[in-house]
């Protein structure tokens, strides 16, 4: 009996017969054989899927191909967790919206830009809310209003100690504010707590800084909010230092980098790394990690490597 490839064989059949060989046992009127062995064109009951069940566990974050898979089972529905509501905004009174001409003193809002590529990666749904001046007032309405209607919220500049940082103090005083900074760099200031219901992450301003708090840290907290676990690890590895690395300070420096393969060997070696400067950041693909402890990596080092190229 012929079956199309993929279709279920009636009768619980679990073995096939070659086309050719049935041909010939018909042509040498061979009496109907019995006890063939066997053959991997028809799957066994369950193989593919077992009963009601998906194979799916609790946290799995669902892909493209989990869904083709849910619905070769014929799984029209199944309970998932809600896509947590991220709120975005940045803060600063030289922040000029992009495609305006610049004034002096006025750089260019990229972080908002950023931040919805970066978040996109996590699950979630952006809220964009603009930009805020540096006003305690103005900061407050818009948190307030981001915390009624959002899961969490991340902010970009006024986390510093300046005297236009501000959101450390209106996060204490609206909310709890449990972190204000973190030992690393990029991204030292780093302020977290929480106002009413919502979460809130408040970041640095320079690009570099939003990037290495967003894969340090951020990232993992909004996919953990969204139900996934266990959450996933970067990619990290071991490469040969092409170049010595020195720093003048005792936090965890995450150095951008760029990972590339000479000669049958992984090489790493820093990449121009200016702070405020997107374009550095382009041409990395990794970071290369200096512990507190260490402050000059000689060439010719292993040194250890977080990979990120592709999540960013």
């Amino acid at each position: 009996m012929h079956s199309d490839p993929g279709c279920t064989t009636g009768g619980g059949r679990e073995t096939a017969w070659e086309p050719d060989v049935v041909r010939a046992a018909m042509l040498a009127r061979i009496e109907p054989l019995t006890g063939f062995e066997q053959v991997p064109l028809v799957r066994a009951l369950g193989r593919v899927l077992a009963g009601t069940q998906a194979g799916l566990s609790d946290g799995h974050r669902l892909r493209a191909i989990d869904v083709g898979h849910m619905a070769a089972g014929g799984f029209a529905e199944v309970l998932s967790y809600r896509r947590p509501r991220v709120a975005v905004l940045c803060t600063g009174d030289e922040l000029c919206p992009v495609g305006h001409a610049l004034a002096p003193g006025r750089i260019h809002d990229s972080n908002r830009y950023l931040l919805a590529g970066l978040l996109a990666n996590c699950g979630v749904d952006v809220v964009d809310l603009g930009v805020a001046p540096d006003r305690v007032d103005s900061l407050s309405r818009r948190l307030a209003r981001a915390a009624a209607d959002c899961d969490a919220i991340v902010t970009t500049g006024g986390a510093s100690a300046g005297e236009a940082d501000l959101l450390c103090d209106v996060i204490a005083a609206d909310g709890e504010l449990l972190i204000r900074r973190v030992a690393m760099r990029p991204g030292r200031p780093m302020a977290f707590g929480r106002i009413d219901r919502a979460w809130i992450f408040s970041l640095a301003g320079k690009p570099s800084g939003v990037l290495a708090a967003i894969l340090s840290f951020v990232g993992d907290a909004l996919r953990c909010l969204g139900g996934e676990h266990p959450l996933p690890t970067w990619p990290r590895l071991t490469a040969t230092l092409a170049e010595p690395l020195t720093k003048n300070h005792r936090r965890t420096e995450f150095v951008q980098g760029v990972l590339f393969e000479r000669g049958g060997r992984w090489l790493v070696r820093a990449s121009r790394d200016e702070a405020g400067r997107l374009g550095s950041m382009s041409a990395a693909n990794c970071y290369i990690v200096m512990s507190p402890a260490e402050m000059l990596l000689a060439a010719g080092q292993r040194v250890p490597v977080q990979f990120f190229g592709g999540r960013c």
